[in-house]
């Protein structure tokens, strides 16, 4: 299934490889006061010009659309989100 996140904060972008994107996003207002962050990876993304505005939207909120996939990161478990769409928003 596909998942959408509406209005997550983007707090991270790196270039991973040529030409994807890792991204950490977070909840834009953290109501629970708990820091709960959702890694994100957009393949061949910096083949376009999406992904230079991406970088360069570090600090705002944006959605995302994608498949949720475990993750075992440093030895606990976890998910993952590999992205199929962003929109950037204006703050």
């Amino acid at each position: 299934p596909r998942f959408a996140i509406y209005g997550a904060k983007l707090i991270k972008a790196t270039i991973v490889g040529e030409n994807n994107l890792l991204l950490i996003v977070t909840e834009s207002h953290n109501m629970l006061r708990s820091q709960r962050n959702l890694k994100c990876i957009l393949f061949k993304v910096m083949e376009k010009e999406m992904g230079r505005l991406i970088l360069d939207h570090v600090g705002k909120n944006i959605n995302l659309v994608g498949q949720l996939h475990p993750s075992n990161g440093w030895g606990r478990p976890d998910v993952k989100m590999v992205v199929e769409d962003v929109v950037l928003l204006d703050d």
